[in-house]
């Protein structure tokens, strides 16, 4: 909607912290929402919500595992959207024929052990 809160922290830390901070308090977000159309939290009540943070150092050691996993997501996410490009160019050219695989010879693939 038009209503828009921003967070800005008084002290510096890693933002990754505060956006799992709030995400695991979305229940005690929705308790103090109102609006018949949809959900909203007012300023005024937004700033008296109390979320309780973790000590500097175990902040920092969140933000190292998880910046690791944040930038995994995103290079496989890239790798997707460049598979999916692939096989839009690739799919029609293989449907038609333009690309001819009767000649192409794969090594046997063996079974991916599961465990």
């Amino acid at each position: 909607n038009q209503g828009f809160i921003n967070i800005t922290p008084k002290v510096k830390f890693e933002k990754e912290f505060l956006i799992y901070c709030f995400k695991n308090n979305i229940q005690l977000f929705k308790h103090y929402a109102t609006g018949s159309t949809f959900l909203e939290i007012g300023r005024s009540t937004f700033s008296n919500i109390k979320v309780v943070l973790a000590t500097d150092s175990l902040i920092k050691s969140f933000h190292e595992r998880v910046k690791l996993i944040h930038l995994k997501m995103f290079k496989l996410s890239y790798q997707n959207q460049l598979l999916k490009q692939a096989r839009d160019i690739l799919l029609p050219r293989l449907m038609t024929g333009m690309i001819d695989v009767e000649k192409i010879k794969l090594k046997s693939l063996e079974p991916m052990n599961t465990p």
